[in-house]
Formats: C-alpha cells, structure tokens, sequence
C-alpha cells in the first residue's frame, strides 16, 4: 500500500467510525466522501494501461535493437549488455519479421486493455459492496466497528495495488507472443500443450479451463511435413484455433514444440508419413548390415 493509499485508507475509516457514532453527516453526504477517498489513490483503467504500453513499447524497442529476444548477459552483472538469444536466422529473417512483432505487440496493448477492465470492475464491485454493506446494517459495537472497518481498509490496500496485481498476470504475455513468432520462423510442425497447476490459483483464473488440452497436441498450419503430405491436423486442430499460453490471464501454461513427425501421435501420420518413418529406421540397419558383412575377418593366432 502506498503512502497515499494508507492515508485515503485512515481517513475512511475515520469516517466510518464517526458515522457508526452518530458524530457525522448523513449517509448521503458521507459515502460520496468516503469513495472519493478511495479512488483518489487507486490508478485508473487508463493511466494502467499507459504503463502497460510503455513497457511493451521498451521491450520491442529492445528487440529491435538485438534483433532477436532481449537477453541479459548475467555474467556482466546488473549493467551487463543485452544480447540476443534467438540466434543468427532470427536476426537474418528479421526485417521479414518485424511487422508480424508490431501486430503482436499492438494486440496485446488491446488484449490487455479488455482484460484489465474486467479486473478493475471486480475490484470497484467489491469495495463498493462492502461501503453500501456498511451503511446498509451499521455496526453497532465497538468490537463490530473494528471488524468492519479493518475489513475495509484491506479491501482498500488491495484495490490501491490492483495495477500491480493484475500486471503480474500480464506480465510474460508480450514476450510470449514474440516467442511464439521466432518459435515459428524455425518451421516446427506441431506443439504440445503443457498444462500449468498454478493456473488454479491465480486470483484472476484464466476464463477458459486449460485443464484438458494438457498434452493435446496442436498443429502448425502450413507447415512443411503438411505441404509434403506426411501428416494432418489430428482431432485437436491447429494451434493458432485456441488461445496460447499467457494470453488469458492468469494463464501459466506452455508449449513443447515437434520439429519432426518421429513424435507425432499416430492419428496425425499419413501412410506416406509412416512410410518416411519406416524407411528412416531400416536405413541405419541395412547399413549397418553392410557394414558387418565388409568387415574383414580376424586373422588367426
């Protein structure tokens, strides 16, 4: 909680006290007060959603720059030199990429924005329930008093963080969607979703259960063991049908990408893509066949 917020958080409860006493306005006149307070130290939808912007906005600009994915070198301590970590095809096919990251990087300042709104209502919802709460059946006791008020003043610390809550939700999102470009640019053909407990307890679940698309395994559209007629999309689609890990929030899952159809499920091999796998695994075998059977024979003692 910050200074400000600590100071709004005291004075409502203040007032609160001196209301339950009879010793203030009436409830017209003091619950007004009482929500200006509160708001007056709490960010608004649109001052989170500037500083989301801005640090999307520094780490494209440091993508850009190492065009690749930003990495720290750690070695070099805190003033080390970023580097990229995509390696040297990224920074080849880079300019190619460049518009698909601003996209990206657009839609996530959009995707944030919808999210963030809905977190910001719950909380407004949620202190407001408790304000009407407390004028609706005024505590009477000092003991009561206490209670409700303290209640009040967490509810206040929380909804004064809830920029900082929610980011933390937020956070991996853009860096993954930038991932999820580079990833693709290396032509893999299929990815494996990994489901993450921790989604379970986010206070800001993901709105879509990710529990059963754990180890689901989703294709590459287009990609180039489908042009070549080795395999097919299986029962679970493509991967860019569904929402991708961090882009729900509170989504904490991740992708295990195939490059090669050796680890494809079954239902997603054509014939010609068993028959590829065949002819790979006899090949070794003939050879080594071969091998053996040029191999000069041991002389005698």
């Amino acid at each position: 909680m910050t200074f400000e917020s600590k100071q709004a958080a005291s004075k409502v409860a203040e007032l609160l006290s001196s209301y339950a006493k009879g010793e203030a306005d009436p409830a017209e006149v003091v619950k007004p007060q009482v929500m200006d307070l509160i708001f007056a130290g709490v960010p608004s939808l649109d001052q989170a959603i500037a500083s989301y912007r801005f640090i999307c906005d520094d780490f494209l600009a440091k993508v850009i720059a190492v065009k690749g994915m930003p990495t720290k070198v750690i070695s070099e301590g805190s003033n080390g030199e970023i580097r990229s970590s995509s390696g040297k095809s990224i920074a080849a096919d880079f300019e190619q990429l460049l518009p698909l990251l601003k996209r990206r990087h657009a839609w996530c300042i959009e995707n944030y924005g919808a999210q963030a709104e809905i977190c910001f209502r719950k909380y407004v919802s949620e202190i407001r329930g408790l304000i009407d709460g407390f004028f609706a059946k005024v505590p009477v006791t000092a003991k009561e008093r206490t209670s409700n008020i303290s209640k009040i003043k967490r509810e206040i610390g929380y909804f004064a963080r809830w920029q900082q809550l929610f980011y933390t939700h937020k956070a991996m999102s853009f860096a993954s969607e930038v991932e999820y470009i580079f990833i693709l640019s290396g032509e893999p053909i299929a990815a494996v979703w990994k489901y993450n407990p921790l989604d379970e307890q986010c206070e800001f679940p993901p709105t879509v259960d990710h529990r059963p698309r754990d180890g689901r395994v989703y294709a590459v559209r287009g990609n180039w063991a489908e042009a070549k007629g080795f395999m097919i999309a299986g029962p679970d689609g493509y991967i860019d049908d569904i929402d991708r890990p961090h882009q729900e929030t509170g989504c904490m899952c991740h992708l295990h990408w195939l490059h090669g159809i050796r680890r494809l499920p079954e239902d997603m091999l054509t014939s010609k893509g068993r028959a590829a796998l065949t002819a790979r695994l006899t090949i070794p075998t003939m050879q080594q066949t071969s091998e053996k059977a040029s191999a000069p024979a041991a002389r005698k003692g």
